[in-house]
């Protein structure tokens, strides 16, 4: 659970997920915050170990986010993956993507701005920011490889703390990995 109260700025970004064969997992993000403070919550997801054969191996996976901007309810998601009733490479899932990026960002910063997204998104991402109700983004990135998605999460880790006070946040240049 996170909380962030006024004036605070609050970095999630765990690393990533990767399920073993055969395992059930849930993972869940509740998130409070005043409207006078910022979160960036971050998940990274890979659907396996590819080399080892294992991708889309395993049950059951469930993500679950949940976000309220002053006792409102802003963002909610429950979604949940099993490769066996569902093709993991499906276009509503990973598309043949090494890795998932899902994001929300909230509160008075640039990094909240769908706008702000269109100029920092990589070339090799594909992904796209939906503004929320209340204010803020969800942001979904599919990459090749779970280096890509990190090498976004690394960036964005850098914007976010660059954002500091009134000053805007410029996207940081998109660099391709080698």
């Amino acid at each position: 659970r996170l909380r962030a109260r006024s004036g605070a700025t609050i970095l999630h970004l765990p690393g990533a997920l990767l399920p073993q064969v055969g395992s059930e997992h849930t993972n869940a993000l509740h998130i409070d915050l005043d409207s006078a403070s910022r979160v960036l919550a971050a998940s990274v997801v890979v659907p396996g170990r590819t080399a080892m054969g294992e991708r889309g191996q395993f049950r059951r996976l469930r993500m679950r986010m949940v976000a309220h901007i002053n006792g409102h309810l802003a963002f909610a998601e429950d979604a949940t993956f099993e490769p066996q009733r569902s093709p993991i490479d499906s276009a509503a899932i990973f598309d043949g993507g090494g890795a998932s990026v899902s994001l929300i960002a909230l509160g008075d910063w640039p990094l909240a701005d769908p706008a702000w997204w269109q100029a920092f998104l990589p070339a090799y991402v594909q992904g796209a920011a939906s503004p929320l109700r209340l204010g803020g983004v969800c942001v979904r990135l599919l990459t090749s490889t779970l280096g890509d998605a990190l090498a976004v999460i690394d960036m964005l880790e850098v914007a976010a703390r660059t954002a500091g006070g009134d000053s805007p946040a410029e996207p940081v240049p998109a660099v391709v990995p080698p």
